[in-house]
């Protein structure tokens, strides 16, 4: 008991900042501008965080491999549950429930907690992670939302991978004065997702159709953590990787699906509700996937 408790207050940790921040986005309702917080998010600090990460790491091909696939095979895994579920149930999903299910937090929830649990190394490996997650999300993903298929180019953060990827492989070494400030600008950037997190929080509001929401945030943790268990066994992969990919397969919906919704049009409430309640949830999910599966 002492264990799960120590595992849990590590978890809530991160949800104390994000109960800061949310309480900050209280305090300043209608004075905030998440737009311009999100934009350097996505802009400058996503693209710094990558970057470094990997030009300081070498990565071997094979592990790369693994973590793409995993994330892949969750994703199609959710989806293809959502899909069955839905002929076994005789009612169709719509388009932003597949949407928000079958992606996960894996920057402003993922990232804090693989630094919080296991440290750096985890953080490299959740790194290559969110790169295939959030290449998925803004194609595949968004083509669901505004069957817009080009969103992907648009992000600095996959050009900002390559070059990393291109230097780490070749061996060069960047200038201090080139490299240290990208470094800096990445060490704001986990704070900056978790004060943004909280401050959309306090912006969304009351959750009305629960149904719906519970459903969306059972789903995203009970089956996302069903396929990455499946594909460690199936695959057989072990170690702090098996413990990313676990992780990472059972995180609650991320911010950028309220986001997306809200820029598409595309019943921005409801996405908002499933965003709150799904990432609320994983308050109490988490502790327990890490007791059981991850010590």
């Amino acid at each position: 008991m002492s264990e799960f408790f120590f595992i849990f207050m590590q978890v809530f940790g991160v949800f104390l900042m994000f109960l800061a921040s949310y309480l900050f986005g209280r305090w300043r309702t209608g004075k905030l501008d998440l737009t311009i917080l999100s934009e350097i998010i996505l802009y400058i600090g996503c693209p710094c965080v990558v970057f470094s990460t990997i030009v300081n790491t070498r990565y071997e091909v094979s592990e790369i491999g693994v973590l793409v696939g995993a994330l892949i095979w969750c994703v199609v895994f959710v989806a293809a549950f959502n899909f069955i579920s839905g002929i076994i149930l005789r009612k169709k999903h719509s388009n932003l429930f597949y949407f928000s299910t079958m992606f996960m937090n894996t920057s402003s929830i993922g990232f804090p907690l693989m630094l919080f649990l296991f440290g750096q190394a985890a953080f490299e490996k959740a790194v290559i992670f969110y790169l295939a997650m959030i290449t998925l999300l803004f194609s595949l993903g968004v083509s669901l939302i505004s069957k817009k298929y080009t969103e992907i180019f648009r992000l600095p953060v996959l050009y900002a991978a390559a070059l990393g990827f291109v230097i780490s492989f070749s061996g060069w070494t960047l200038p201090e004065f080139v490299f240290k400030p990208i470094t800096l600008m990445s060490g704001m950037t986990v704070p900056l997702m978790i004060v943004l997190l909280g401050c959309e929080f306090a912006r969304l509001g009351k959750i009305k159709k629960v149904k719906t929401a519970l459903g969306a945030a059972l789903t995203r943790a009970l089956i996302g953590l069903l396929g990455g268990l499946t594909f460690v066994a199936l695959f057989g992969v072990t170690g702090l990787t098996a413990k990313v990919i676990i992780l990472c397969s059972c995180l609650p919906v991320p911010v950028m699906t309220y986001v997306i919704a809200q820029k598409y049009r595309q019943d921005e409430k409801t996405a908002a509700e499933i965003v709150i309640l799904s990432n609320l949830c994983a308050v109490i999910v988490l502790p327990i996937v890490i007791f059981l599966f991850l010590r």
